[in-house]
């Protein structure tokens, strides 16, 4: 009943952030208040509460929504690092320069390698396998269409937590969790026979729809021109994980964002183009 009324008000948190304070302000309603903590508290108990359970200790590529151990371990450190991140926004000093994003990156640098160390552990011993897509080649369990969309949304809430300028640095850190607790919410369903496995892919893409509409309403362009070069690096050039992050995080140093996108900005200032009204003059863009 502990990990049933967690789950309940952590569904009903998702509910209200995303269906009621989003449309209403264009946030997720995170300023750093009791309630806002309360549901931090919330959504890492209901992580947590997970360890009572036994779980397999390997994945059955067969039944690919059976969660196992390696998947719990991961959901509940995503979970702490995401956590971790609104805790950041609000109890860190910000400096307002570059020592925020080396400070951010360490911590969630830090949350990657104990990951690593879980699948280590406690993942399969083929290197192909992976938590979200199953085994690549002719036995991928996930369409390959639809892990490259999981694939960038994960990547875009990770990147997104690693820029601590964001005037809403708080909400960035709760929105990775609607996609992290929504599909182990839909697992669980699944594993009770309540969900068929087209329900899982249909509600687990709202949820990342909800996220990554908050991602779009709040974040400049030149962030997605970062979050899909940084795509291209690590999922098609096959460059690993923390070159990628490690390259992101030095295009994303305020020096760096400013000298870089300003110039390109002051370039197209400059530029002009034919106007298509003969009877005015060109005019600069």
């Amino acid at each position: 009943m502990l990990h049933k009324t967690l789950g309940t008000l952590s569904l009903l948190s998702f509910i209200y952030r995303y269906l009621y304070v989003f449309p209403m302000t264009g946030t997720l309603g995170f300023d750093g208040t009791f309630f806002d903590y309360l549901t931090l508290f919330l959504h890492m108990a209901l992580s947590s509460s997970s360890l009572i359970f036994h779980v397999l200790p390997q994945r059955i590529l067969k039944r690919p929504l059976i969660i196992w151990e390696e998947y719990r371990l991961h959901t509940i450190l995503f979970t702490a690092s995401t956590i971790s991140v609104s805790l950041f926004a609000d109890l860190w000093p910000m400096q307002h320069n570059e020592i925020d994003n080396f400070a951010i990156f360490a911590i969630v640098l830090a949350y990657r390698l104990i990951v690593d160390e879980v699948t280590n552990r406690y993942g399969p011993g083929d290197p192909n396998q992976t938590t979200v897509r199953g085994k690549h080649g002719m036995n991928q369990v996930i369409p390959r269409p639809i892990t490259k969309a999981y694939a960038m949304f994960q990547i875009s809430a990770t990147a997104a937590a690693l820029v601590p300028q964001h005037p809403r640095f708080m909400d960035v850190g709760f929105n990775a969790l609607v996609a992290i607790q929504s599909s182990a919410f839909l697992m669980t369903l699944f594993r009770k026979g309540l969900v068929r496995w087209y329900t899982h892919a249909i509600w687990y893409s709202l949820a990342l729809v909800a996220g990554s509409l908050f991602m779009i309403n709040t974040l400049p362009v030149h962030f997605f021109v970062k979050v899909a070069i940084s795509y291209q690096i690590r999922c098609n050039l096959g460059i690993g994980k923390y070159y990628m992050w490690c390259f992101y995080v030095f295009m994303s140093l305020p020096v760096v964002e400013n000298a870089f996108f300003g110039a390109i900005q002051d370039y197209k200032s400059n530029m002009t183009t034919p106007n298509f009204n003969f009877f005015a003059n060109p005019v600069s863009i």
